[in-house]
């Protein structure tokens, strides 16, 4: 996927794991062209309530990043920190 390819997932150890999922969110909304308010459509939620979820002080239900990953065209494990999916 050409999302991905041009995306790097952020540092776990620098972030939340909520942070690290709305950097790699957001690096996607840029490469793709699209908007937070686009998400927030399809996620039925407010661009305020979407925002906060990717500076990360809302956190990402499963739902969520499941919603997030069909819209972006990736698989939810490409939204994860490197080593969250292994992660105790």
């Amino acid at each position: 996927m050409v999302v991905m390819s041009v995306m790097s997932s952020p540092e776990p150890d620098i972030y939340t794991v909520d942070e690290a999922i709305g950097v790699t969110v957001n690096q996607a909304l840029f490469v793709l062209h699209t908007t937070r308010r686009r998400l927030a459509e399809h996620l039925g939620i407010t661009g305020p309530a979407v925002s906060r979820k990717i500076q990360g002080t809302t956190g990402w239900s499963a739902e969520d990043l499941i919603e997030t990953a069909e819209f972006l065209g990736v698989e939810p494990a490409d939204l994860l920190p490197r080593g969250a999916e292994t992660a105790p």
